[in-house]
């Protein structure tokens, strides 16, 4: 059965770190669908499913581990786009 993507993250969401949360779509980038969701507030409630782990990282600390060079691109980016919405800071 087919599942939309926005519908998939929230239920992977759901199973590996009991969060429901709710996410905005950013972009596509070929067969990559990208959306956005805050978590600080639901960042303590997390409970460990599926994973072996979790954490939050800076790009740049993402950069220095084994993280694949597709990911990097596009979070860098994410990051761009997000820079051009917010437009130009005083």
């Amino acid at each position: 059965m087919f599942e939309l993507p926005e519908r998939s993250v929230k239920r992977e969401l759901r199973e590996e770190l009991g969060l429901d949360i709710r996410l905005r779509f950013c972009f596509a980038l070929a067969y990559h669908n990208i959306f956005e969701g805050d978590i600080s507030e639901e960042y303590d409630k997390i409970v460990l499913g599926e994973g072996q782990a979790y954490g939050s990282f800076t790009l740049d600390e993402l950069c220095l581990m084994n993280t694949s060079k597709f990911t990097i691109r596009i979070l860098t980016m994410f990051e761009m786009i997000k820079k051009e919405k917010s437009g130009p800071r005083n």
